[in-house]
């Protein structure tokens, strides 16, 4: 069986490219406009993951997320948005890059 990635976001050309890619990979995709029809549908207990944006109307990725674990859900979930400015500070940067050991 092939497994199903669910794909949530109100944005349809979105929804759409992230559901060619994920089918060019091999993969099926089940999509949805919004979270609330995501938790009202089958793919929650066929999805192997779930690929959601962050911010959407009504309940967002995080909002999702935290419903999913309230009820028990541990499907891995990947996030993505366009504005991640909303989502972390300014201020924040990637640490320094580790550097190799050479023995």
């Amino acid at each position: 069986m092939v497994p199903t990635i669910s794909i949530v976001d109100d944005d349809e050309s979105v929804r759409k490219a992230t559901e060619n890619l994920v089918r060019s990979l091999g993969y099926a995709a089940a999509t949805f406009s919004s979270a609330g029809d995501y938790l009202q549908s089958d793919s929650i207990r066929q999805s192997s993951c779930l690929i959601t944006d962050l911010r959407m109307p009504q309940m967002s990725g995080a909002e999702l997320q935290q419903r999913l674990i309230e009820d028990g859900n541990d499907t891995p979930i990947i996030f993505m948005s366009c504005r991640m400015s909303s989502f972390f500070p300014r201020q924040y940067s990637l640490p320094p890059p580790r550097q190799a050991s050479r023995n």
